[in-house]
């Protein structure tokens, strides 16, 4: 490893924390085959949330608040496993509830801010294009990537806050001019207006990319460069939830794809793939666990947490529709819901049944009042995590759809000309 002065001196620094910091970013970079580390401007640390990590990783946060470690660069933490602002919705016993409360207290004792989202672009001071940051949480890395053009690898539980610590990452991967080709052409074609204004569109597309794609890099040509960014954020978590795509070029619209040439940067794809009804339409019946008119017991918006707009969305679909039957859950970060507040909005969305679900997602933990229950979402991601996380059944369809079936208390979709 070629390390500067100032890197020498944070991997032989006085403070412990600060010194095994520096050796997990070291032994990352070894693992990528990097021969340097790179300065980072933000870091986004997802050790906040715990799926299969056992007391090491409670152990591990303990041990960087002992020994008083920092973060050195602006730090967002990710969603987690409770909901702090609303301990009863969490449906977890008191134990757990005040461990994962511990947990977040100590990443926040770092020097991180409070905000529990996985769509922290959505809120902060965004890096600028071309700037190195060490962000984890599949949908933002590749919204960031791609969207803003900052580079950033796909962080994990300890690197993403080793990074924030040090101020330090890998000079790999989607650091690298090379490391950011198209590899997979998807070409969009044969779908009205309307349909490229629809919401679940971008969810479907999404899905299907990260299914064909896997890991690879995704370039999309026949998109219209006014589609909405809520709409891009559907697409790369959909992406991300079906496969691991890091990065996709969106051509037309996002920074590093003003033609197809741009995005593969002259070189060829390694597959190209039309995508026409057929192909939505299979992903959509893939989804589709429950059928019109079959009943719902709940319904689940936000997956990622909705943005300012799509709740704004929602409380006009409610405004237009009669009172739901069945409970409304929409998962909202932390600062969303201060602008709900200040809108007037949280009364409209409490006469309407509706409950705030913040710092966490609702397909984890105890969220919705049985697991095994027949779900209304308007997410692919939602759609695919909920019966593996829940054993929940499900339809996906619009924010409208969700509405409409929350009213009904059944499946109520639009129809579509993919259907």
């Amino acid at each position: 490893m070629k390390l500067t002065d100032a890197e020498h001196e944070l991997l032989n620094s006085d403070n412990v924390a600060v010194r095994m910091a520096m050796r997990i970013v070291m032994a990352e970079a070894q693992a990528l085959g990097a021969t340097q580390l790179v300065e980072v401007t933000s870091a986004h640390v997802v050790d906040t949330l715990q799926f299969g990590l056992g007391q090491a990783s409670f152990d591990f946060a303990d041990h960087l608040r002992t020994h008083a470690a920092r973060v050195s660069v602006p730090t967002t933490l990710n969603t987690g496993n409770i909901d702090a602002c609303t301990p009863e919705i969490n449906g977890e016993s008191a134990d757990y509830v005040a461990k994962h409360t511990a947990l977040y207290k100590m990443y926040e004792s770092l020097g991180a801010r409070p905000t529990f989202t996985c769509s922290p672009f959505q809120e902060v001071s965004l890096p600028s294009f071309g700037e190195h940051v060490a962000w984890g949480e599949s949908n933002a890395v590749s919204y960031v990537n791609s969207v803003l053009g900052a580079r950033t690898l796909r962080h994990a539980h300890f690197s993403s806050i080793a990074s924030a610590i040090t101020g330090r990452a890998p000079l790999a991967g989607l650091h690298l001019d090379e490391g950011r080709v198209g590899q997979v052409l998807l070409r969009v074609s044969g779908f009205s207006a309307e349909a490229l204004s629809d919401g679940l569109f971008y969810h479907l597309l999404g899905y299907f990319a990260g299914t064909v794609a896997g890991s690879s890099i995704v370039v999309v040509d026949g998109l219209p460069d006014t589609m909405h960014q809520d709409h891009i954020k559907a697409f790369g978590a959909a992406a991300t939830t079906s496969g691991a795509v890091p990065m996709y070029h969106l051509v037309g619209i996002t920074p590093e794809a003003d033609s197809i040439e741009g995005a593969f940067q002259g070189s060829q794809p390694l597959r190209s793939i039309d995508v026409t009804h057929t192909e939505i339409r299979g992903v959509d019946e893939h989804l589709q666990q429950l059928r019109q008119d079959e009943p719902i017991s709940c319904v689940a918006i936000g997956a990622p947490h909705l943005s300012v707009a799509e709740v704004e969305q929602t409380v006009e679909a409610l405004d237009r529709s009669p009172q739901p039957r069945v409970p409304i859950f929409l998962s909202v970060s932390r600062h969303t819901d201060d602008v709900i507040q200040a809108r007037g909005w949280d009364e409209k969305l409490a006469a309407a049944g509706v409950r705030l679900v913040h710092d966490k997602c609702s397909y984890f933990g105890a969220v919705l009042e049985d697991r095994r229950t027949a779900v209304m979402t308007d997410s692919a991601k939602w759609a695919d995590y909920g019966p593996n996380c829940l054993g929940s059944v499900v339809a996906v369809g619009s924010i409208e759809d969700c509405v409409a079936s929350a009213a009904q208390g059944r499946v109520v979709r639009a129809t579509r000309e993919w259907a």
